[in-house]
């Protein structure tokens, strides 16, 4: 009988740690976070930029990090953050999918 309430419990530990990962990879901190790698890497950078300008202000302030993000402005499987990068507001978007996000553009929010 302990063993199986112990199996039990194994199984709703994990279910709920799998769940709080989801979450997490689901974030607006999360998606800060890819943000800041993507605009350490040129080529990425270069792919997602609306136009040469973000790409040249993401590029050569890449040593700064995006800061008060919003909450996802997105629905579904789609989501939008605006946050301060430097002195500016960059907004960028993509898709959930699975555990993660795939960032597909990146701009200048007025």
């Amino acid at each position: 009988m302990k063993k199986l309430i112990s199996a039990i419990v194994t199984i709703v530990v994990v279910l709920i740690a799998v769940f709080a990962f989801w979450m997490y990879r689901q974030s607006s901190f999360y998606a800060a976070q890819q943000l800041n790698q993507l605009t350490r890497n040129k080529t990425e950078l270069r792919k997602v930029s609306e136009n040469d300008a973000v790409y040249k202000y993401l590029w050569n302030n890449n040593d700064h990090k995006l800061t008060g993000i919003t909450d996802d402005q997105g629905s579904g499987k789609i989501f939008y953050f605006v946050g301060k990068y430097k002195d500016k507001y960059i907004g960028f978007e993509g898709d959930f999918y699975n555990f993660g996000i795939k960032i597909k553009k990146v701009f200048f929010n007025q």
